[in-house]
């Protein structure tokens, strides 16, 4: 964390009762207060992962952030341990926007939600069922995650997927522990979700720095989860609040002109920009100070501050 940084320890409950934790930047006062924005992050990823300097940057601006790990995953609750639950996390974010709302330096009438990844495609969801939400950035969101699925995985390789899912869940439904699979290797000759030597050295990297609580698994039911998650039903919902999406030119995990061709069918107000390079790099370098620069000036014209 920065020198100049504030921020505090926050933890609020979910509806089926967990307890979520992160960290809340104040920009304001309850004399004076700002408005806020959520963010959260992708597949996996805990808050110490970048999240921390992105709320930072966005404090000195004087837009507070409300930083948080989702469910079962970092310092929040919740089991089994590693488990991405993509209903449940989107579910979620209306309590950490409820919980933002009631915060003294804030001003509820200006919330906005920031996701990456399949964080992203949360915002989507979440913006377009939940109009507190006054503006939505996303970062290569997973706006189709069956599509992705299905690229992802071989047709002749998809049966056995399958079944080993299905035996999983049936040997969890008979009280047994969860199977784990990785989630990144550095190549396809290692069995993982995400078998690319960028999100391999990232990933590594950041935990041996920063993340520590992070772990190279989740649970096979994750997968699962997200086989049954698809937010692009909700893409032509989301308006009228205004949406700035990024996706990247070389993404490897959602495809820039599939994507593209989804934020094509949202309605006004929406923003795109495309930016050079691959999923895991929008978090360092040149490449985040443009994202930055887009994002801060997106954010003051569409919450007016």
């Amino acid at each position: 964390m920065g020198k100049c940084a504030e921020r505090r320890d926050i933890e609020f409950k979910t509806l089926d009762g967990l307890t979520l934790r992160g960290w809340f930047y104040p920009a304001g006062t309850k004399d004076k207060k700002t408005p806020a924005i959520i963010i959260t992050h992708g597949w996996s990823m805990v808050k110490e992962m970048y999240l921390d300097t992105l709320a930072e940057r966005f404090q000195e601006i004087g837009l507070a952030s409300l930083v948080y790990d989702h469910r079962s995953l970092g310092s929040s609750d919740g089991t089994p341990r590693f488990e991405v639950d993509a209903h449940n996390q989107a579910k979620d974010t209306h309590e950490a926007i409820s919980y933002v709302m009631s915060l003294p330096e804030v001003d509820p009438t200006k919330i906005a939600i920031w996701g990456y990844s399949l964080s992203g495609s949360h915002g989507v969801r979440v913006a377009a069922v939940d109009r507190r939400v006054k503006a939505l950035i996303t970062l290569s969101p997973m706006l189709s995650s069956v599509r992705l699925l299905n690229r992802m995985v071989l047709r002749d390789a998809r049966a056995g997927l399958d079944k080993t899912l299905m035996d999983d869940r049936e040997a969890r439904a008979r009280g047994e522990e969860p199977t784990y699979g990785r989630i990144t290797s550095p190549s396809r000759d290692e069995p993982a979700f995400l078998p690319f030597a960028d999100a391999n050295s990232l990933l590594l990297r950041l935990k041996a720095t920063v993340a520590p609580n992070w772990e190279n698994r989740h649970t096979l039911q994750s997968i699962f989860n997200l086989q049954t998650y698809d937010p692009s039903g909700y893409v032509e919902a989301v308006a009228p609040t205004p949406w700035l999406m990024f996706q990247a030119d070389n993404d490897m995990i959602t495809v820039p002109d599939v994507e593209l061709g989804m934020f094509e069918k949202a309605r006004q107000p929406k923003e795109f920009e495309l930016y050079h390079g691959g999923h895991f790099d929008p978090f360092e370098g040149e490449v985040f100070e443009g994202i930055l620069a887009t994002m801060v000036e997106f954010l003051k014209r569409r919450l007016k501050f």
